[in-house]
């Protein structure tokens, strides 16, 4: 049984920086609480959804607000150095991905540092499937990392999924095969890299690409119950999405609703009519 925690969040998520805190704690709870993955010695690496940068409030990045927000838990627990990874989009460089995205601003907190992966070495590793070969490259601090984290940015158009748990892991790897073979690549980097956790911003931007009725928060051990949960919140059958079927098909995780525990808010309060 896979689990899920979706919550619905209010607009002060926006403005109350406490409200915003006690959320993401809530949305913890069902996984150990933040203490769970904050409250230890172990290495600690957060993987950043900037792939489409933009202003914060267009909706197309991981809001910077939940960012400061998991900053702020973070110190709860511990004083050390934060590290928030990112890979540069496609034709932009890192400086100006984190200013058009708004995370250079993120630099100006005492310990928190944001680390360009492409600037670091890379592992290989067999991946279980081998839909695209036998082996797969990955930036090594995400394999080298205790506990792994990803910030997911919640997006869907023209009967796709492209913000989603499974997607995120585009950022794991230096390799960016044709589209034709992306949905393949993907299964074969989840079969190598399970972040211990994805945190998803469903937070609805002035000009992004969210179909959904009402902001939200949601929270995976799972990519794919998670990429299962935001096809049908979507509207999207799941059989549509190759990445998704294919990891279920080889055993990486649970598409079946009938294996997916979903707790806190209804999933249908979130779907538009």
């Amino acid at each position: 049984m896979s689990m899920i925690t979706l919550l619905r969040a209010e607009n002060r998520l926006r403005s109350d920086s406490q409200y915003s805190s006690q959320l993401l704690e809530k949305l913890l709870l069902a996984f150990g609480g933040s203490e769970f993955f904050f409250g230890t010695e172990e290495k600690l690496a957060f993987l950043l959804d900037l792939r489409l940068p933009a202003e914060n409030e267009r909706g197309v990045n991981f809001d910077i607000r939940l960012a400061y927000s998991l900053v702020r838990l973070y110190r709860r627990f511990r004083s050390d150095q934060i590290q928030f990874f990112f890979l540069p989009a496609e034709g932009f460089s890192a400086q100006q991905t984190l200013e058009l995205s708004g995370y250079a601003s993120l630099t100006a907190l005492e310990k928190v540092q944001l680390v360009d992966l492409s600037q670091c070495s890379v592992l290989k590793r067999n991946s279980g499937p081998r839909l695209c070969g036998e082996s797969t490259s990955l930036f090594a601090p995400l394999i080298q990392a205790d506990v792994l984290i990803s910030l997911v940015k919640y997006k869907s158009d023209q009967g796709r999924l492209f913000g989603s748990a499974l997607c995120s892991l585009e950022s794991c790897s230096p390799i960016q095969p044709e589209e034709s073979f992306r949905d393949r690549h993907l299964v074969d980097l989840y079969s190598v890299i399970m972040p211990d956790l994805f945190i998803i911003d469903g937070l609805i931007g002035s000009g992004g690409f969210q179909p959904q009725a009402e902001d939200f928060l949601m929270a995976a051990a799972d990519a794919v119950a998670g990429d299962a949960v935001l096809s049908a919140l979507s509207g999207i059958p799941a059989q549509q999405q190759e990445s998704l079927c294919l990891a279920a098909q080889y055993g990486l995780g649970i598409a079946d609703p009938g294996g997916i525990a979903l707790y806190g808010d209804d999933l249908s309060l979130l779907m538009k009519k």
